[in-house]
């Protein structure tokens, strides 16, 4: 998230290049587009570890439960880490950020 914050610092300067405001300035156009390729990275990523995180949480709570009933304790079925909680969470973040790409790119 750190990397995806410090990068949309550099949406000014995106803007421009996407408006083609930046044509006589090459540095500045490559920076732009190395940033938007390293939010892209970032955003996959991100996506790649909340969905790594949400198998292992998915397979501590199916240990739990399993523990539970082999000791006849009683649980509310209910998770105690709940998987959605970072899938809405991370799908919110990657929602904005496309939104942002998708106006950079209009």
């Amino acid at each position: 998230l750190y990397a995806v914050g410090s990068s949309l610092k550099a949406i000014p300067q995106l803007i421009k290049w996407k408006r083609g405001e930046l044509k006589k300035d090459k540095e500045e156009r490559t920076k732009a587009r190395e940033t938007m390729t390293n939010i892209n990275s970032t955003v996959s990523a991100i996506d790649k570890s909340v969905k790594k995180q949400n198998s292992h949480l998915e397979k501590l709570n199916g240990n739990f439960q399993s523990h539970c009933a082999n000791h006849d304790i009683h649980m509310p079925k209910k998770e105690l880490v709940s998987s959605e909680l970072f899938e809405n969470e991370t799908k919110h973040i990657n929602d904005s950020i496309k939104a942002i790409f998708k106006k950079l790119s209009s």
